[in-house]
């Protein structure tokens, strides 16, 4: 099971603001159901790790405070610097939108028709034996999330964390 955690270095984000999350087929095709509590848990986790990777940078972006900013609840979804957990589940509770802003449109998705495939050359630094996992048995590529609207380093930096701790939780639990 540990060979499918994903590490950050393995999905890094690219000069413009861009990375690619791949997703296990597993997860979508089959008729497991998974708990749509866990994207909320993994945004509460992804606060923490991005607010001790972003100090470095903090000169850079106005609205970054030198106190961390407090988390709040609205209505079952958190909310961060503005920042909602907004996730969206497919019918099994596998979550294929992760939007954090309504005024910014920044926000990750996964295509529900599963269009979302992936060249193997893409800007991901997965080991080939990690690689052949995520392959779709049914077409023979990577399904990934993508990136919608992304327009500040912050809100990349987070929505990958999110969806990276998103994505080990649920192979945790699941696979």
């Amino acid at each position: 099971m540990g060979e499918l955690y994903l590490r950050k270095d393995e999905v890094p984000i690219s000069k413009v603001n861009t990375f690619f999350m791949p997703v296990h087929p597993y997860l979508v095709l089959s008729k497991v159901h998974i708990e749509e509590s866990i994207a909320q848990e993994s945004f509460l986790k992804a606060v923490e790790e991005w607010w001790e990777e972003i100090q470095p940078m903090k000169a850079k972006y106005a609205y970054i405070h030198e106190k961390k900013p407090s988390i709040n609840n609205i209505y079952g979804n958190y909310e961060f610097l503005g920042w909602e957990s907004e996730a969206i589940p497919f019918d099994n509770g596998f979550i294929y939108c992760f939007s954090l802003a309504r005024e910014d449109g920044s926000m990750i998705y996964k295509k529900e028709d599963l269009n979302c495939i992936l060249p193997l050359k893409m800007n991901m630094k997965i080991d080939k034996d990690k690689q052949n996992q995520f392959i779709n048995p049914l077409n023979h590529e990577i399904h990934a999330y993508t990136f919608h609207n992304l327009k500040s380093y912050p809100a990349t930096l987070f929505l990958r964390d999110w969806s990276l701790n998103y994505m080990n939780d649920v192979f945790k639990k699941y696979l």
